[in-house]
């Protein structure tokens, strides 16, 4: 036989952390290029929406996106984002190499295909190109 105390404080102690759940909202962050990104030549954007609304696609930082992961209200996705070469694709020899432009269109459209909305979301596929020098 269940004691109906304690079965009571269990429901309520999952009442609290599921309220929890459907009171967290993301933050929108805007990235910030370093030295170190630009040593690398890449950074990774991070992306989260509302499960049920393709249009409330917002910028984050890792940290809420790591949190937001686990969410089941929401849409989460990483994306590899080219910041130093070429602005557009280079043709030597039969051999295509890609320039950030379109690099990160590819990665975008990948995306997209399981998150949905970052192909309205992002516009700017040189946002952060540096030059290689």
């Amino acid at each position: 036989m269940i004691d109906s105390k304690l079965l009571q404080l269990y429901n309520r102690s999952k009442q609290r952390k599921y309220s929890k759940l459907f009171q967290e909202e993301p933050s929108p962050s805007k990235l910030v290029i370093t030295s170190k990104d630009v040593e690398n030549k890449f950074v990774y954007r991070y992306f989260v929406r509302r499960t049920n609304d393709e249009g409330t696609v917002m910028e984050v930082n890792k940290s809420t996106y790591e949190n937001f992961k686990k969410n089941a209200r929401f849409v989460t996705a990483k994306i590899k984002w080219k910041i130093v070469g070429k602005k557009y694709e280079q043709i030597r020899d039969d051999i295509i190499d890609l320039g950030v432009y379109e690099y990160n269109l590819q990665a975008v459209s990948k995306a997209d295909l399981t998150f949905g909305g970052l192909l309205s979301y992002i516009i700017d596929y040189l946002e952060f190109w540096v030059a290689e020098v």
